[in-house]
């Protein structure tokens, strides 16, 4: 977590900027491409929350012996997925001496440069906590009151499902086929076979070259057997792979699937203003952005099981 000192920002925070001399003011830090946008669907929002409510559907047909009645099935809601927005903020105030006399830059620009990168890793952060604390907390809990990844996610008419792997492992070749495999035999609501597929493998920094030994090849990777790569030729993936930077969890990796309403980031508000302090002439920017984010079916995120951090 990221340091708040509080107070203001004065002559004395930039006493070295007030004189010539300086070669060099270190401030600039390069972010990332946004990420959280390659896993949620982004959504806006115009309401203070959003709810997705989950329904379970019929089952197989039945035989109809002949001259007798068909058999009839009732589908109904079996669960809400809630999302509330929540508001983030921060500001900058500053003296009016100080950004009077610094001879190197415009400390009003400067706030606002600085506040939009915090903006910006912020919903980074959050986002991938999502995936962190998804096993075994509270932090989050799916509409059918357990953990993102969890063997007893509950199927509408009766039953579980799994979205981990039953046993915890490391990115290995192996362990990529029986988590697409556990995916493909996904239930629906109903207990039907619900055709869901794998789309994208997100990995820790840890495991960036990994990933890229398995998927990158045609052949198996640590394997001198000249086998087939076939997560790689069969075009598993469909979307790739790709790291995510924000996780602090460097063993875990996850996989997104094609389930039409899985992750959800609902973006309700994103604000900026600046103004000055009539009797102190200080200068105040500020940027708060009001947000909700998590999964309406959990089928569509698979975990590896808590591999540990």
């Amino acid at each position: 977590m990221s340091i708040i000192q509080g107070g203001i920002v004065s002559q004395g925070n930039i006493q070295r900027e007030l004189q010539a001399g300086i070669n060099a003011i270190v401030d600039k830090w390069r972010s990332y491409d946004p990420e959280y946008s390659k896993i949620y669907s982004v959504q806006k929002s115009e309401k203070a929350y959003e709810e997705d409510v989950i329904r379970s559907g019929t089952a197989l047909l039945q035989v109809k012996p002949e001259g007798q009645a068909i058999q009839y099935d009732s589908y109904s809601e079996v669960g809400l997925q809630r999302y509330v927005h929540i508001n983030y903020g921060l500001g900058v105030s500053i003296t009016e001496e100080a950004i009077d006399d610094n001879l190197y830059m415009n400390e009003m620009s400067k706030a606002g440069e600085l506040l939009g990168k915090s903006e910006k890793i912020t919903k980074e952060t959050i986002a991938a906590q999502l995936f962190d604390n998804g096993y075994g907390t509270t932090t989050f809990t799916c509409w059918d009151g357990v953990a993102l990844f969890s063997a007893s996610h509950l199927i509408g008419k009766g039953g579980t499902y799994s979205n981990m792997l039953s046993t915890a492992s490391a990115l290995n070749q192996a362990s990529l086929e029986s988590a697409v495999i556990a995916i493909k035999r996904y239930k629906d609501s109903s207990g039907l076979l619900a055709a869901v597929k794998p789309k994208k493998l997100i990995v820790p920094v840890s495991d960036t070259f990994i990933a890229e030994r398995i998927l990158g090849s045609y052949l198996q990777s640590d394997n001198a057997n000249n086998n087939i790569n076939a997560l790689q030729s069969l075009g598993v993936f469909t979307d790739g792979w790709m790291v995510n930077n924000y996780l602090t969890n460097q063993t875990n990796w996850f996989i997104t699937t094609d389930t039409m309403d899985g992750l959800k980031f609902f973006q309700r508000s994103e604000k900026k203003g600046s103004d000055n302090d009539f009797n102190t002439s200080d200068y105040r920017h500020k940027v708060t952005t009001r947000f909700s984010l998590g999964i309406t079916d959990a089928r569509g995120i698979f975990g590896s099981g808590n591999a540990g951090s």
